[in-house]
């Protein structure tokens, strides 16, 4: 903390510390904390865009058709990496989801899958992941 002295024109001793320095004391504006987090949520550096961009495409399977049988099995509080999403892709509703889908492999089998992700409103869905093992019996 910065401190600020006076020069002793209002009553005080030379060199003691002033709670209410004049209007010549150079010191930093007060800002709120409210403003400095709204600030941070909205811009967003552009390796972050970019990345939110790319957040579904970087996977190693290729989702083929639609997802069925969606549903949220976690919300809010109980999103544990919700700090790291709101930092990465922005502040949103955060929500833990999951469905079933047939997906593409690099080797280019398909084969149906449980697919688990994230997803925000206004934001999408982000990080794709595929559970195993696959729901359709080959052996």
């Amino acid at each position: 903390m910065r401190e600020t002295f006076t020069s002793g024109s209002v009553g005080r001793a030379p060199g003691n510390r002033c709670l209410y320095p004049e209007a010549d004391c150079l010191q930093r504006p007060l800002r709120s904390r409210f403003r400095q987090r709204l600030s941070a949520s909205v811009r967003l550096p552009i390796c972050t865009l970019a990345r939110s961009l790319l957040a579904c495409t970087s996977m190693d399977f290729e989702i083929v058709g639609e997802i069925a049988s969606i549903e949220t099995f976690a919300s809010g509080s109980g999103v544990r990496e919700r700090a790291r999403l709101r930092r990465q892709y922005g502040q949103g509703r955060w929500r833990k989801r999951k469905g079933i889908a047939r997906v593409r492999l690099l080797e280019g089998t398909l084969r149906l899958a449980e697919i688990h992700w994230y997803e925000a409103h206004g934001i999408g869905r982000r990080e794709c992941k595929l559970k195993l093992p696959f729901l359709d019996a080959r052996r």
